[in-house]
């Protein structure tokens, strides 16, 4: 009787302890539209699992040495840089990618082909994988891959999708939706890049379209590959709580990594002095990768934020190979 007594008294005195202990630990950050953490669905870390990195960065506006549009100036879209202009943000940004380590980094706004590969030469072979989901416009921006690796296959699908606004009227994706398929070390990994349109514009009901049907193509290749990890990154132009950001994760949809963190650790931009998620990385559900809890984290390199000369934070996480 006398030992049940103290085991009882133990246990309210191991409780009493961690309440304590619980009640003392800060509340995580929060800011703006991301206050409230979702929930944790993603895995720890398996000590001998492979894992593979991504990252998805907005370089802005990265242009080449000649004016293709025949209209350069100080109030035009398209920016001519100089040799040593351009020489300057490859050095920039090749050593803000490099400090990133990833596997595979998702680009938007890159000029040309011919960008991207001098962006990829700066490796010295480290991204033997450089693909540009080019829309064929003169002076556009376009989205890109920087991977290590071999590259399996590539698709765009702009052209072939129908996108259908709420209110009823047909787009198409502002940017090419960028498919990439990759064999990293025997592991098979599919990323998509995109840059939906701005809200400088702002085209609401076509950022809506273009998150409805990037769902559809996600759920359609997850359910094809089930045996590979499923990425889809970019510069998605809208916050944790709007509708198409709910159109893409709602409803079990795709993961929205780093969704268990504060904003604080995530945020990739700020507007009017608030910090702001609007580059993504989102995982669809497949038994060939997880998101490791806690790996996700922006990167930046100047205040109030930017990397490498953008506006934009880089958004890296990692992921297990299953």
């Amino acid at each position: 009787m006398i030992a049940r007594r103290l085991e009882q008294l133990l246990v309210l005195i191991l409780t009493a302890t961690l309440v304590a202990l619980g009640g003392c630990s800060a509340p995580p950050s929060s800011s703006g539209d991301d206050a409230a953490l979702e929930a944790d669905t993603g895995v720890d870390a398996a000590p001998d699992a492979a894992q593979i990195t991504i990252a998805t960065f907005n370089v802005r506006r990265f242009f080449d040495t000649e004016c293709d549009s025949n209209r350069c100036g100080p109030n035009d879209w398209e920016e001519q840089l100089s040799e040593n202009g351009f020489n300057n943000r490859l050095d920039k940004l090749s050593a803000a990618i490099d400090d990133l380590d990833a596997d595979v980094v998702l680009l938007q706004e890159i000029e040309k082909q011919s960008v991207l590969d001098a962006l990829a030469a700066k490796f010295d072979g480290e991204y033997p994988v450089s693909e540009l989901g080019e829309i064929g416009n003169v002076a556009s921006v376009d989205v890109g891959v920087l991977a290590r690796g071999t590259l399996v296959d590539t698709k765009g699908y702009r052209d072939s999708s129908d996108l259908q606004r709420p209110d009823g009227s047909h787009t198409r994706f502002a940017r090419e939706f960028l498919r990439v398929d990759l064999d990293i070390d025997g592991e098979r990994v599919i990323v998509f890049t995109a840059h939906f349109v701005s809200k400088a514009s702002d085209d609401a009901g076509r950022r809506l379209a273009e998150a409805q049907e990037a769902r559809r193509i996600l759920d359609e290749v997850a359910a094809q590959n089930d045996d590979a990890l499923v990425v889809l990154g970019g510069d998605l132009n809208d916050t944790p709580d709007s509708e198409p950001m709910a159109a893409l994760t709602d409803d079990g949809g795709l993961l929205r990594v780093g969704a268990d963190q504060s904003l604080e650790d995530v945020f990739t931009y700020v507007w009017n002095w608030e910090q702001e998620a609007i580059d993504h990385l989102l995982l669809a559900s497949t038994s060939g990768g997880a998101y490791v809890d806690g790996s996700a984290r922006s990167v930046h390199d100047r205040q109030p934020a930017g990397l490498g000369g953008s506006d934009h934070g880089a958004l890296v996480a990692t992921f297990e190979m299953r």
